[in-house]
């Protein structure tokens, strides 16, 4: 279980906002270079999603999944991920996806496991959806 998860959209330019405590668990400091790996389930249907981790460690994956690909991302001043449009490809990340983050690893080598946002928000209020057979309550959120 992760203890600190977050919420993003993707912006029009592959911006991926990240949480302030992300960022500060993370070890950044201002603007500098991250390692993005994209990771997949072998022969799995599941999507695959980016581990971003400080340029010096190495994402900690289990047996079942390999790195399909792997790159540099920069860190703007807004506190965003910006990863090459190469990366955002090959995991299947678009402009507008709604993404959960997870940190994953120890404290001295945190990683940042970004996926597709697939379960509605769970919200009181008037609309509701279906959502694996059972009626949930949901709202749209502007990130």
């Amino acid at each position: 279980m992760a203890l600190i998860r977050g919420f993003a959209q993707i912006d029009e330019e592959g911006r991926i906002p990240i949480p302030r405590s992300v960022y500060i668990h993370l070890g950044l400091k201002g603007e500098e270079a991250v390692q993005v790996d994209v990771v997949s389930i072998k022969r799995g249907t599941r999507r695959s999603r980016l581990m971003v981790h400080p340029a010096g460690y190495g994402s900690r994956i289990s047996p079942l999944e390999s790195v399909i690909a792997c790159g540099l991302a920069h860190v703007d001043g807004e506190e965003a991920v910006i990863p090459e449009e190469e990366l955002l490809s090959f995991a299947g990340f678009a402009p507008g996806d709604h993404l959960e983050m997870k940190m994953q690893g120890t404290a001295s080598q945190p990683c940042l496991a970004v996926y597709h946002r697939v379960s509605p928000v769970r919200l009181s209020g008037r609309d509701t959806v279906k959502h694996r057979g059972k009626r949930v309550r949901s709202m749209k959120l502007n990130y």
